[in-house]
């Protein structure tokens, strides 16, 4: 998360979830694996890396919002057949 200013927001706590039905979230730093809906805390660069994985094997859509505050970020994945 930056500022307007590109700065970088640290140490800002981020709610992340998804809707897919098999997906699963967890931390690729720490790999500790986190709720959904869970919340995450930012590092100083105000990053945070965040693994998906789905138990399905086939093809599935599902939206990622990561919420800060009132602002809200959404991102569309499409997961491909092995």
């Amino acid at each position: 998360m930056r500022t307007s200013d590109s700065e970088p927001i640290p140490y800002a706590y981020i709610s992340i979830y998804s809707d897919g039905s098999s997906v699963s979230l967890r931390d690729s730093v720490t790999q500790v694996p986190m709720t959904n809906p869970g919340w995450a805390y930012l590092d100083v660069n105000g990053e945070y890396r965040l693994d998906l994985k789905s138990a399905s094997g086939s093809p599935e859509s599902f939206d990622l919002k990561v919420v800060v505050g009132s602002v809200v970020g959404d991102k569309s994945i499409t997961q491909q057949a092995p």
